[in-house]
């Protein structure tokens, strides 16, 4: 259980610093709201894959 919750942290922080990244990098305001709609659908699809590690 703790081996898979690290692994979970780590790409957690993964996706999230891409999303940072990225969005730092692209000053298009539309470009900018795509990563935001992404961003979204990963805490979306984070807080099942979270829900499923607790069982």
């Amino acid at each position: 259980m703790t081996r898979k919750m690290i692994g979970f942290i780590c790409f957690v922080l993964t996706g999230a610093a891409l999303i940072l990244l990225s969005i730092m990098e692209n000053s298009n305001p539309i470009g900018i709201g795509l990563l935001g709609v992404i961003t979204v659908l990963f805490a979306v699809g984070l807080t099942d894959h979270y829900k499923d590690l607790k069982k």
